[in-house]
């Protein structure tokens, strides 16, 4: 048998890797792995021409925040839905995270976004339901306001105290003083005219009042119309003069009508042109009203004054007193001159 063979003293010299080979293995060294490098290596690259020819570049504009800022209300409607979809372009994009900015000198066709995450906020924002008020805000309204409110609604008073001038009257062309106030007082004579001419005292002659001249006329109270009395009423007016010349226009057809002032603190002033008679009760008031011409019978109607009269400037006298009145009856009225012209 022969003997084995010795190992050998040194082992066999083996081919050096390439280059490739010794930086993919796992136990090269480091100077297998890295080229050499020169000294000379290590210069920087020289720019461009034009690129160099910058050497001051202009700034770029400063954003402010306002700027940058995402109003709600210019989102549009699909823009939200749009953002809202997972699967959408927009959605995606929001959420990939920031968007890189080109470098300066970088042509681009893209807009560049500078601030994206406000975007989705803002879109929440619109789809978020309204903030509903709590109850217990509602309820903390004062009490003094409702209080007012409500006060204001059934606001009676206009005036608290009752006038001491009723008004002014236009003298109009045809019209004598006396017989006017017969009409309102239901009296022209010459007490009344004394008080007249005490309101008037620029009034020299009372007889001898041109058209156009403006007559004050006293609040002189007068006995109130008994409870539970009815008048048929033609028309109402807020102020005298129109009052007076509501009278005039209705005794064009009605010869037998007049007026009525009367005062109450809920309701104020007022001027009621009505038929120079009351009535105790409502069938003999509608049957007056049914007695008159059928034009001034379509918008008349029957009232009662009750507690609603606190002070009456006007006499009527109840319609038992003598003969009912009709639409071609004449009314009596009892002035300083019985021949003088009355408002018409």
């Amino acid at each position: 048998m022969e003997p084995a063979a010795a190992p050998l003293a040194a082992p066999l010299a083996a081919p050096l890797p390439d280059a490739a080979h010794v930086a993919e293995g796992p136990e090269a060294s480091a100077a297998q792995a890295l080229p050499h490098i020169s000294p000379e290596s290590l210069s920087l690259p020289q720019l461009p021409v034009d690129v160099a020819a910058q050497a001051d570049p202009a700034p770029l504009p400063a954003l402010s925040p306002e700027a940058l800022r995402v109003v709600p209300g210019d989102v549009s409607p699909a823009m939200a839905e749009a953002a809202a979809s997972p699967a959408s372009g927009l959605a995606s994009g929001l959420a990939s995270g920031p968007v890189s900015v080109p470098a300066f000198g970088e042509e681009t066709s893209d807009p560049v976004i500078i601030e994206v995450a406000s975007l989705p906020a803002a879109v929440a924002a619109l789809q978020a339901e309204p903030e509903s008020v709590p109850a217990a805000d509602i309820q903390a309204m004062p009490a003094s306001v409702v209080a007012h409110d409500a006060a204001r609604e059934d606001a009676p008073a206009v005036s608290a105290e009752p006038p001491r001038v009723l008004g002014e009257m236009v003298m109009r062309p045809g019209w004598n003083l006396s017989k006017a106030a017969a009409r309102l007082y239901g009296n022209g004579g010459r007490r009344v005219m004394q008080d007249v001419a005490a309101a008037n005292p620029d009034i020299a002659d009372l007889d001898l009042v041109r058209p156009g001249a403006r007559v004050a006329f006293p609040a002189r109270q007068a006995e109130p119309l008994p409870g539970g009395a009815c008048v048929v009423l033609l028309d109402r007016a807020a102020d005298l003069d129109a009052a007076f010349a509501a009278l005039a226009r209705l005794r064009e057809e009605v010869s037998q009508a007049v007026l009525y002032a009367h005062f109450s603190p809920r309701t104020g002033l007022a001027f009621d042109v009505v038929l120079n008679r009351y009535h105790t009760d409502a069938a003999s008031a509608q049957a007056a009203l049914e007695a008159l011409p059928r034009k001034a019978a379509a918008t008349a109607r029957v009232v009662a004054y009750g507690g609603d009269v606190a002070v009456a400037y006007s006499a009527l006298e109840p319609a038992s007193a003598g003969a009912p009145a009709t639409a071609g009856s004449p009314a009596t009225v009892r002035t300083v001159a019985q021949n003088a012209t009355a408002p018409r």
